[in-house]
């Protein structure tokens, strides 16, 4: 498993003005990523730890939407944002992993970039240099968490993991926060003392593995987790059969689509009687879905749609465009069955598509929406009217991801598109991204 380089350096340290030591941290819903669990796990780690951090004893956490969905304009200036940051951490509160709130997020990777990183608990490790001699054995864990939040990194080739049980709580307890929250922030627990007790990262970010490290410490809780992972992982498979149910209906009603793309031109090549294609058109398929794992499915070769590019429509009128990596293959050994190995790995910028949808969003409400004019219809994150209100569709922070809501912004407007209206757009445009190349040391997309 890889995770984004160390960039932890022992004893460097941000400024912070003179405060009261924080007792609330705002966080992002607990149904989309693991960084708020494992700082609450983190801290649970020692006395040591949280006031080398500058946390009080007891830290309450609040939930909130990744979604601003008004702004003023113009915009804090940048010493505006820091005197808003820095009183807001002055009165005992941070906003961690929340996005750009005014810009003001204390522990990012997200929003204004003077003050981003790589991602929250990265920042939150190296400003403050908490590595002291009995917590090493926390790095690893907390890197890995990162990189799964920020880069889409697997935290174990154990299918049943810390990611699936996160996805399966938010199944079977959806909008239950604190009770997802609480539950994560236990079986990170579990990731620290199994990783402590082996050194393998692996076996600890696999439940059997997290469930062996809370035994030692937390043996308590060890069957009611055991519960709750069983509960999530029925709420899943119905869901899965759901979402499966969909793609068929949706394929046999064709509503699917091949479009050519000018950077994965078609290879056809004959070896051995036996014809291999690379590149060449993206499957796009379009499925009416309030599944969770809908795209997923869409996208899944054996059992679903096969999709390249998977547009999903939810009940509520919102849209999740995701897309599936494009590899290109060496060529076959004489007689192989199957293509040789992956020499390249590519996925498309989506710029071209958010700023066709963007404009058909704003031209389709009376009065007729204006963006602001210092910003770009192709931009990252989400764009405004003049307004101040949000324009529906939120690009990716790579450009990769193009979505109405989230579960992490359930509050979201809806599209006013007509359906078949953002399927066209989508396919029109598809020709006009570009396409980007993930390493295939680092596992970083460029």
């Amino acid at each position: 498993m890889k995770t984004q380089p160390s960039r932890i350096i022992v004893g460097e340290k941000e400024h912070l003005v003179s405060a009261k030591k924080i007792h609330t941290v705002v966080t992002r819903y607990a149904n989309s990523s693991l960084e708020g669990p494992a700082l609450a796990a983190l801290l649970a780690q020692g006395r040591n730890i949280p006031n080398a951090l500058g946390f009080s004893k007891s830290v309450e956490f609040q939930f909130k939407s990744t979604a601003r969905l008004r702004i003023a304009w113009p915009p804090p200036t940048a010493a505006e944002f820091k005197r808003i940051r820095d009183r807001q951490r002055a009165s005992g509160t941070i906003l961690f992993n929340v996005g750009d709130e005014y810009g003001c997020g204390h522990y990012d990777h997200h929003g204004d970039p003077t003050t981003a990183s790589l991602t929250s608990l990265d920042r939150l490790w190296v400003n403050n240099g908490v590595v002291e001699e009995g917590y090493s054995h926390l790095v690893d864990p907390l890197l890995a968490i990162s990189g799964n939040d920020a880069f889409a990194n697997a935290l174990s080739p154990d299918k049943d993991n810390l990611r699936r049980l996160m996805q399966a709580m938010a199944v079977s307890h959806p909008q239950d926060w604190n009770f997802q929250h609480g539950w994560l922030d236990m079986a990170i627990r579990g990731v620290f003392a199994q990783h402590k007790a082996t050194g393998e990262l692996n076996n600890a970010f696999s439940m059997a593995g997290i469930l062996q490290g809370l035994a030692v410490d937390h043996p308590t809780v060890v069957n009611d987790l055991e519960s709750i992972w069983q509960t999530g992982v029925e709420a899943l498979l119905k869901d899965r059969k759901t979402a499966r149910e969909d793609v068929k209906q949706a394929m046999k009603r064709g509503q699917f689509a091949w479009i050519s793309h000018p950077a994965l031109s078609p290879k056809l090549i004959c070896r051995n009687g036996q014809t291999w294609s690379y590149g060449g058109k993206l499957k796009v398929v379009w499925v009416r879905s309030d599944a969770v794992n809908a795209a997923k499915v869409c996208r899944d070769k054996w059992n679903g749609g096969d999709a390249d590019i998977a547009i999903i429509l939810r009940s509520t009128g919102h849209y999740q465009v995701f897309q599936r990596i494009t590899l290109e293959h060496a060529l076959p050994e004489i007689g192989a069955k199957e293509p040789g190995k992956i020499l390249a790995k590519y996925k498309l910028t989506l710029g071209p598509l958010a700023r066709a949808l963007r404009l058909a969003e704003a031209n389709l409400v009376t009065p007729r929406r204006i963006l602001i004019q210092d910003m770009d219809w192709t931009n990252d994150a989400a764009v405004y009217d003049t307004d101040g209100n949000i324009v529906p569709w939120y690009l990716g922070c790579n450009q990769t991801l193009l979505v109405g809501n989230t579960l992490s912004s359930p509050d979201m407007p809806p599209s006013v598109i007509r359906h078949d209206k953002v399927v066209d757009l989508i396919c029109d445009n598809l020709p006009n991204c570009g396409v980007i190349t993930q390493d295939n040391e680092t596992d970083d997309w460029s």
